[in-house]
């Protein structure tokens, strides 16, 4: 995995990754935080996340939801 903080690239693993992340590094490649971030918990993510990944799941009419509505609609399809 490439990350960069300060135009300074480095290749560490994924392991190492979170240690570098504390330290203001930061992914080169979205993807593979994306799917970090997808581990958190559902409370734990911010509207934005929860529609983005209602979007991914091909949920629609979610821009006016709330936080507590967007947890349920997600819950009800299946995420965790």
């Amino acid at each position: 995995m490439v990350i960069v903080k300060d135009n300074v690239e480095r290749i560490v693993s994924e392991k190492d990754y979170p240690l570098y992340e504390k330290q203001g590094y930061a992914s080169l490649n979205p993807l593979e935080k994306k799917e970090d971030e997808r581990q958190r918990p559902l409370k734990k993510m911010t509207v934005a996340e929860l529609k983005a990944i209602a979007e991914e799941k091909g949920i629609e009419n979610t821009d006016s939801l709330t936080k507590a509505e967007m947890l349920k609609v997600l819950k009800d399809h299946g995420c965790n």
